[in-house]
């Protein structure tokens, strides 16, 4: 399933703080890209949040792995997530041109 995860800082996020991990969780990260898990990745402009489109069996297990950030561990910072389906006027808009969905297109989605 796709699935939308957004970071967001915790009140324990110093600079100094996510520095002394970083290069973990660059590690981590290429690795979740690697295997197929991180689709899309994109940060805010400040380096403060990321948003990623996931591919995973479900939420909680992309979350099981994302619990295995260097980051998340130490507690600077938190992902929410968010299951996603394709939206409506997309599927209509193949259909009416006679054209094949994108390849992203959630596999589970409905009209």
């Amino acid at each position: 399933m796709r699935i939308f995860a957004t970071s967001r800082p915790t009140a324990a996020a110093t600079p100094d703080a996510l520095m002394a991990e970083m290069e973990a969780e660059v590690e981590a990260g290429q690795s979740f890209y690697a295997d197929g898990l991180i689709v899309e990745a994109y940060m805010d402009p400040a380096y403060e949040r990321t948003f990623m489109i996931l591919e995973a069996e479900s939420v909680a297990a992309a979350k099981a792995v994302f619990d295995t950030y260097p980051h998340v561990r130490a507690g600077l910072i938190a992902f929410e997530f968010t299951p996603l389906i394709g939206m409506p006027a997309v599927r209509r808009h193949h259909e009416a041109k006679g054209t094949a969905l994108p390849a992203w297109w959630p596999p589970e989605s409905v009209s």
